[in-house]
């Protein structure tokens, strides 16, 4: 083989190489930007403030686990994933990332050896480095998804589980999850809203009777509560109304009021007693 074939060769070799690079670093920044869209309109949604954050490697650690940490706030639950989870990741790039670059550089007086290649030599050093490494790792993925199964439980949470599983065979779903639910709303908001429309509901149905006793019955129990849970006795307003939607029920009912019991019609008198009683 002579000297040109060997270059065409490793020119080749070398253009291969540089295609996977950019098209990995392209699929990176494809999916660093939808993540990065995704939780800055959620903190957005929030009122949170310096969601431009998400737009940086670590920034975007944060703002997560901010997020996170205001939706256990709102179940009264303590959490820090806003600090623990950009410091785990912090000191994985260091490790991973600035100390690869800086042993080539940084050396030793003596001897001119690196750094980490002395580190190597040492047994002892050097398992202390992978466990190191191995727990750091090991913490920043279960800080990760959990703050990201809670972020989804809060905004899907019929799907939350699925998609905790996907993300975690394939980790490149989380932006693509985090993107989905950037324009949804709490689910925990909906069921509020939910509820609250149910009572109006029920209460627009009430006669305006029915709505007086309740008022007036409620009235009674918080001036009972104030007086040290002494009982009182229903006012004579009260009495009238509760008899008078009494009626109104048995005559929806098509039954004679005449003939209602004593706690249906209210007024403390029994229609079945025998006379004097």
């Amino acid at each position: 083989m002579g000297t040109s074939e060997i270059t065409s060769a490793g020119m080749q070799n070398t253009t291969f190489l540089w295609i996977i690079v950019i098209a990995f670093g392209a699929i990176w920044l494809g999916l660093h930007i939808i993540q990065a869209v995704g939780l800055q309109k959620l903190s957005s949604n929030r009122g949170e403030k310096g969601a431009w954050l998400a737009w940086l490697p670590i920034g975007s650690s944060y703002v997560l686990g901010r997020t996170a940490d205001g939706i256990q706030r709102e179940s009264e639950r303590r959490a820090f994933f806003r600090i623990s989870l950009p410091v785990l990741q912090l000191c994985l790039l260091v490790i991973a990332g600035i100390l690869p670059f800086l042993q080539s550089a940084v050396t030793m007086i003596s001897g001119g050896r690196p750094v980490m290649r002395i580190v190597s030599d040492i047994p002892v050093l050097a398992a202390l480095m992978d466990v190191l490494w191995v727990i750091l790792l090991l913490a920043a993925v279960t800080v990760q998804y959990i703050s990201l199964y809670t972020v989804l439980r809060e905004y899907a949470p019929f799907e939350a589980n699925g998609n905790l599983v996907l993300s975690i065979i394939f980790p490149f779903l989380c932006a693509v999850f985090l993107f989905a639910i950037r324009d949804k709303r709490p689910y925990r908001e909906l069921e509020r809203q939910r509820l609250e429309t149910e009572l109006k509901e029920r209460d627009a149905q009430k006669s305006p009777e029915l709505i007086a006793l309740e008022r007036l019955k409620a009235e009674a129990a918080a001036k009972a509560e104030t007086q040290g849970g002494a009982k009182t006795e229903q006012s004579p307003l009260a009495d009238a109304i509760e008899k008078k939607a009494a009626e109104k029920r048995a005559e929806r009912a098509g039954v004679d009021s005449s003939f209602l019991t004593v706690e249906d019609r209210g007024d403390g008198k029994n229609p079945f007693a025998p006379p004097g009683r």
